[in-house]
């Protein structure tokens, strides 16, 4: 479940990218400015988005598609960043080394805590990126 942290003002951007390289604590949204905090997931969480990763990444062999699983970030017209539990993305790979910038499918495990969010926030932040064709929303 995402938290928000307090008190800490709204950072920019800028701000945002640089503390995530060397953060002890993975902030797993930026939206707004604010930053969010993800507690860790269970095992049949990670099961689940490995196993999608896994089909998706043998799919991809020899294509010029890449898959990431939930440590690479998406940043979305806004300037709102998410960590999905699996990209897919297919348009030339970019210079940041952090972020997916041009994603054709992102996946989210759901859970009780994040059902919401994922939903409905995530799924109108991630409408926002032109190449996204699919989202896929796992419960």
């Amino acid at each position: 479940m995402a938290e928000a942290l307090a008190p800490h003002p709204a950072v920019s951007v800028e701000t945002y990218l640089e503390l995530e390289k060397d953060a002890d604590v993975r902030h797993d949204e930026c939206v707004g400015g604010r930053l969010y905090a993800m507690t860790g997931t269970s095992r049949r969480h990670n099961t689940i988005a490995f196993n999608i990763a896994r089909k998706l990444a043998d799919a991809a062999e020899g294509t010029p598609c890449r898959v990431y699983m939930s440590d690479v970030k998406v940043r979305t017209p806004d300037d709102a960043f998410y960590y999905p539990d699996v990209i897919a993305a297919c348009e030339p790979e970019p210079d940041d080394p952090y972020v997916e910038h041009q994603p054709c499918l992102l996946v989210e495990v759901v859970s009780p805590s994040t059902e919401s969010i994922d939903r409905r926030e995530k799924l109108a932040a991630y409408k926002k990126i032109p190449p996204v064709k699919s989202y896929l929303i796992v419960d």
